[in-house]
Parts: C-alpha cells; sequence; structure tokens
C-alpha cells in the first residue's frame, strides 16, 4: 500500500513548524467590481484608519500607492524574463495616506507570471505594472520599518472572481480555527495607473506573532521541490525550502522530513502525534476539498512524497 503525506503543519518538541507550499494563484477581485473605487471609498478608508480600525479593515476599500524609478523596474522585468529571477527593487509606498520611502518591492509568483512580456499587446505585459503580482517588504532595506504592524503585503495582479474566491476562502479558513491571512480590497496605484486588488498578509515573522503561538518557525517549499530527505545538510535544501520566520535553522524541518520517509510503518503510526498536528492537518485538508483549491499543498508546485508499506530491512 502506496501512503501520500501531504506535509503543512508539524510540531516537533517545542517547536512549531509550518511548512508553506509555494503557490501561484492569481487573485482576487470580481468582473463586476473592477471599476476603480470614487474618491469618497478613499476617504472611507481614511477615516476608517484615523478611527483605528486600520488596514485590514475589510468594510472599506483602501489606497495603496507604489512608484519607483523606471530604470530600476525595466531592470527587474529585465531580469525576470531572461532569468527567472525575482530581484528588489526600492520604492515608494503611500498606505492608506502614509508615506513609507525606501521599500522593497519585487514581482510575486509563478504561474501567474507565465507569459510576461514588454510587448504592449501581450496578455500580460510590463507596459501595465498595474497588472502584474507583487510583494512589498517594509522593512527590505530599512531595519523595523512596518505599518501598524504588518510588513509584507501580497498584492495580487488580477480582476476576476479568483479574487472574491481567495477572499471569501481565508475567512472560511480562519472560522475553521486555523492560522489565515488578512486580506482586503484595495485601490491600488502603481506608477500613476490605478487598479482595484486585493491586497493580502504575507506569513512572516509579524504574521507567525500575530496567527500562531510557541517558538515557531516558518518554510515555504520551492516549486518543483519535494518533501525527500537529503541528509541533514542545511544546505542541502536550498532550492527546496525558504525560511520565511522564526530563528534561522532548518533543523526541525529535516528531522521532520527525515521521520517521515525513513520511519517503518510501526514507527510511524505510533509516532505521527508527536510530529505533526494530525486533527489541524486533517482539518487543512478537508478545507481545501471543500474549497476546490487544486494550488495547495498537493498541487502543482511541491511535489508530495509516498512511502511503501514497509522500509527497507537494515
Amino acid at each position: 500500500m502506496m501512503r501520500r503525506k501531504r506535509i503543512a503543519t508539524a510540531a516537533l518538541g517545542s517547536v512549531a513548524v509550518v511548512v508553506l507550499v509555494a503557490g501561484c494563484s492569481s487573485a482576487v477581485s470580481t468582473d463586476a467590481a473592477t471599476s476603480v473605487p470614487t474618491d469618497a471609498s478613499s476617504e472611507a478608508s481614511t477615516s476608517a484608519v484615523v478611527s483605528g480600525q486600520g488596514f485590514w479593515d475589510q468594510s472599506v476599500v483602501h489606497s495603496l500607492s507604489i512608484s519607483y524609478e523606471q530604470d530600476d523596474y525595466d531592470a527587474l522585468i529585465a531580469a525576470y524574463i531572461d532569468t527567472g529571477e525575482k530581484e528588489w527593487i526600492e520604492a515608494t509606498v503611500v498606505i492608506d495616506g502614509a508615506t513609507l520611502e525606501n521599500v522593497g518591492l519585487k514581482l510575486k509568483g509563478n504561474s501567474s507570471l507565465k507569459g510576461l512580456s514588454t510587448d504592449a499587446d501581450a496578455e500580460l505585459s510590463s507596459e501595465n505594472p498595474e497588472d502584474l503580482p507583487w510583494i512589498i517588504d517594509l522593512d527590505k532595506f530599512v531595519d523595523g520599518q512596518e505599518y501598524e504592524g504588518s510588513v509584507e503585503f501580497v498584492i495580487r495582479g488580477n480582476s476576476s472572481e479568483t479574487s472574491l474566491n481567495e477572499a471569501v476562502a481565508l475567512d472560511l479558513l480562519e472560522a475553521s480555527g486555523l492560522a489565515s491571512e488578512q486580506a482586503v480590497a484595495s485601490r491600488v496605484e502603481v506608477n500613476g495607473t490605478e487598479a482595484l486588488r486585493l491586497v493580502v498578509e504575507n506569513p512572516d515573522d509579524s504574521w507567525v506573532e500575530r496567527a500562531l503561538t510557541g517558538s515557531t518557525a516558518l518554510y515555504k517549499a520551492e516549486t518543483g521541490g519535494d518533501y525527500s530527505y537529503r541528509g541533514d545538510d542545511p544546505e542541502s535544501y536550498t532550492d527546496v525550502f525558504d525560511q520565511e520566520a522564526g530563528e534561522d535553522d532548518l533543523t526541525p524541518l529535516i528531522d521532520f522530513l527525515q521521520f517521515i520517509n525513513e520511519s517503518d510503518d510501526a514507527t510511524f503510526e505510533a509516532e505521527l502525534g508527536q510530529h505533526l498536528d494530525v486533527t489541524s492537518f486533517a482539518t487543512y485538508l478537508a478545507f481545501q476539498e471543500l474549497v476546490d483549491n487544486f494550488d495547495d499543498i498537493d498541487g502543482p508546485g511541491t511535489t508530495p512524497i509516498s512511502r511503501t508499506t514497509r522500509a527497507p530491512a537494515s
């Protein structure tokens, strides 16, 4: 019998290890809501911030403006088209009227960037930066810079019903009792061009502090990687996992990979609960099936592992 282990959340000793699969889902906003909000909406957003409701208040449309040097942007696009590398550039970001300088900005996604071209007539053109998926890191170049306790923001790149689906799914995920990201509709301006987009909280140290408890390390699986055990040298996992939060240490993850790959069936069955929060993981799997998420931990990114009924005899 073959067993498939789709690994998302594991607890090893006193350290909670959260493993995220690299997502490439395009994002959110409905066809009926593709027009840019009115000035009144922007004013309502500003009022919400002043009254203390903050950027993640879903009852209003927020505003987020990005500006950068054109030469930096052109170099970023060229690097991605030529090599697939997503390079950081510096930008100025205005969030609900608050200006933050020297902010990190880079492209975000995998399949959502497929076909990116400098051709103005391309389906995904660099001539329309407001259509691209972005990640903003406020403290990339300025240590400790944040906005209302948040550091990293993801801007989804599309204006289809996928965005509404994602926003609803994130709320349902939180309702299920699992850790989720906050998301809001925002009027996003990129170098002068506006569009309505979904802005999502990116899992990082500030997210871990808010959403999780205990001593926690957060790892992100790279697209095309797998859950094989490659030995105890962290360098062997450079192209497989990135650490997103917590003290830099791949040991808990490596120990877990060794357990799921090398334990015999009896040990696996007896000790799985010591390594994995089975109830939470089962809830996660059921939730992903419920919302029909093809890009979950068993999706087109990281390849799941399978283990045979019995480990090889020693």
